[in-house]
């Protein structure tokens, strides 16, 4: 009897662990989403307390923010298609601005990282304007 309930509960507990790994590896994307909100939010923060070593901090976490994982960006190509190389550059726009800002914040340049803040802004918001809705709802967001 024991082994019995011991294998029962095995089983639910797997079945759930399955269920949690694919609802985790499905709110991934939005993890990271996250993530770069808090860290653009330090990077503002950095740059009007003119504190270099917040700007630079932020902006290296923005720039190497962590991949969603495979499964999360197989969904987005496959429902982006020919919409993919835009979304690349939409990323690509960031990562190149927050490194740029890196750079700058250890030359001290406070009118540079201004004007690459402004180009990663710009980044963010443009990409959510072309996709964030379609990708919301290939992730069953909406």
């Amino acid at each position: 009897m024991r082994q019995i309930i011991l294998l029962t509960l095995l089983v639910f507990s797997t079945a759930a662990i399955s269920t949690e790994q694919a609802d985790l590896n499905k709110n991934r994307l939005q993890l990271v989403m996250l993530d770069l909100l808090t860290d653009s939010q330090s990077l503002t923060e950095g740059i009007f307390k003119e504190d270099f070593k917040l700007i630079a901090s932020s902006a290296e976490k923005i720039a190497n923010h962590p991949n969603p994982g495979a499964e999360i960006l197989q969904e987005i190509k496959k429902d982006l298609a020919a919409d993919m190389p835009k979304f690349k550059m939409h990323d690509a726009k960031v990562h190149n601005a927050a490194t740029s800002i890196v750079k700058l914040a250890g030359q001290h340049d406070l009118v540079g990282i201004f004007a690459e803040y402004h180009k990663l802004i710009d980044g963010c918001q443009s990409c959510h304007s072309d996709f964030r809705g379609r990708i919301s709802v290939v992730l069953g967001k909406k």
